[in-house]
């Protein structure tokens, strides 16, 4: 496993996001020939992150907001390696060129009006529930082996900077 992160705001522990991204190897039993890149950049888009699959290197970029706290960055970042096993399972596809994601063989179209809302789509409702379990699989893990991490963990942290 081959995992590169870039950008770490001040205030939040490298350590932290490397335990993370690590932790969901595991929890979504992906393969260690996936390598994987976060890069924390200035929010210009309207979402909190965005994960890119190359199915052809076995890569993932995850691109994370870099203003937001240790609780919601960590919980960010297993929402989008939760994306990474759907693209890696052959759950979800994307054609970013075409407008397309294709969700267990249901194609599903950016531009379709009667699309239902982002995060109503299965692969989001997907995402979504498995950040929180993450999570707790995390929380508790970490709590044997660096407890000292638990402190930033908190969901009324205040933004790092």
């Amino acid at each position: 496993m081959d995992i590169d992160i870039y950008g770490v705001p001040k205030g939040l522990p490298r350590d932290l996001i490397a335990a993370a991204v690590m932790f969901s190897y595991e929890y979504y039993e992906l393969p260690d020939v996936i390598s994987t890149t976060v890069q924390f950049n200035e929010k210009d888009e309207p979402y909190l992150a965005v994960a890119i699959w190359d199915e052809v290197e076995l890569e993932a970029e995850i691109f994370v907001y870099d203003g937001m706290s240790a609780y919601d960055t960590v919980v960010t970042i297993f929402h989008e390696m939760c994306h990474v096993k759907q693209a890696w399972c052959e759950e979800l596809f994307v054609d970013i060129d075409a407008g397309i994601k294709e969700w267990l063989g249901v194609t599903y179209s950016y531009k379709d009006p009667d699309q239902p809302e982002y995060n109503d789509l299965p692969w989001e409702q997907d995402a979504n529930r498995h950040e929180k379990l993450a999570f707790e699989a995390f929380r508790k893990k970490i709590a044997s082996y660096e407890p000292s991490l638990l402190t930033l963990l908190s969901e009324s942290d205040i933004v790092v900077s």
